[in-house]
This record gives structure tokens, sequence and C-alpha cells, in this order.
């Protein structure tokens, strides 16, 4: 059990399953991530880019029954908070890509997690709706690429075509109403919040 994760409120059973993960500096949690590391203290919270990902269940690839894929453990460990109980946590995968998903991590899920159900779990906004996509369609093997345009507009390149969307309500769903295309993947986003942990630290920490 560590202190933060208690007075955030995550459930016992949570934190023993991601405690082999992550280290502790000073109190603070640290969640290796090759030369970069993500760094959590209750007063802040560190999610910079990297190539490599962090892994935490299931190491034989072969016999996971699901991934999850976030844009930090702690989203992930927030996200385990509220529904660990419907999952078989012994035949999961879970994966954080930093800040947003780079090209070596899009090639390794596309790798290594062909045919296995995908559910992503980044932000509810427009950029978290970007990396859904990317990772999607890369997931398929079919990649997009995204531009921010002027005018709160967003350009989508895929399957030779160029789709335009304004950035305020853009999501995976939207995307592939449009584009007629099903990736076959799963979006889950927070009641309340933008995040997992944004909902979890809000109900720890309500305001004054």
């Amino acid at each position: 059990m560590h202190p933060y994760l208690t007075r955030l409120g995550v459930r016992p059973e949570v934190q023993a399953f991601f405690a082999p993960y992550y280290s502790s500096d000073s109190g603070d949690l640290l969640f290796q991530q090759g030369a970069y590391r993500e760094h959590f203290g209750l007063a802040f919270h560190r999610v910079q880019a990297a190539n490599d990902l962090w892994i935490a269940g299931e190491p034989n690839l072969a016999v996971i029954s699901r991934a999850f894929v976030s844009p930090s453990a702690m989203d992930l460990i927030a996200f385990l908070h509220y529904y660990a109980h419907s999952l078989c946590l012994s035949e999961a995968l879970f994966i954080a890509t930093g800040a947003h998903p780079t090209t070596a991590q899009l090639r390794w899920i596309s790798d290594n997690l062909a045919g296995k159900p995908l559910t992503l779990l980044f932000p509810a906004d427009v950029l978290g709706a970007i990396a859904d996509l990317k990772i999607a369609a890369a997931f398929r093997r079919m990649p997009a690429a995204a531009f921010l345009a002027e005018k709160e507009r967003l350009h989508i390149c895929f399957r030779s075509k160029i789709f335009e969307f304004n950035q305020q309500g853009f999501s995976l769903s939207v995307f592939e109403r449009a584009a007629k295309y099903r990736f076959n993947v799963t979006t889950r986003k927070p009641k309340h919040g933008a995040s997992f942990l944004e909902q979890l630290r809000a109900g720890a920490f309500p305001p004054l």
C-alpha cells in the first residue's frame, strides 16, 4: 500500500496489482519508461513524450485477453480503481504511452497486439480523441495523420483522403462515421473530468 494512492482512495486490490511496476522516491511515485519516467506527487504529475512504453500485467502476450492503453500509468490506476471488479486482471495488459503516442509506440502496438481486444483510455478532449484515432489506425495497420488547422478545424488524412472536422465534439466514433470505417476498438471516457485521474483526484480533494 502506498500512502499517496491510499490518500486518493485507490482500492487495496488495485494498489497490490500495480505495486511491482513502480518505485518511490521521497514518497513520490515513479513509473520507469525507458530513459524517461512518469513522476507523480500529490501536488503535481509530470508526463512527457517517450519512445518506450510503460507496461504492467501479464507478460505473455499470447495469453492476454484484453489490452488497455492510456497516456499515463496513474490514469490506468485510476481507471482500475473504478472498473477492476469487472475485469480479469490476470489476463490483461496495461500500457502507458506518455504525453502522446509516438511512431515507435504505435509500431509496437501494431506488431504485438494484433487480434487482441483493445481499450483506449485517453482524455475526453480533442488531443485525446486524436490519440484514440492514431492508435486505432495503427492497430489496424491503416495509419492516420491529424493536423490542427485554423478556426478550430481538424484535418485528418486517412486512406488517401482528407477529412475535415470541428475540433469541438471530435471523437473516434465521429471519424468512423465520416470515413465509413470501423476500427473495432473500444474507447472509455470518465463520467466526470477530462481523465480518470482527474476524476479520482476531484473525489479525494473536493473544492472548498
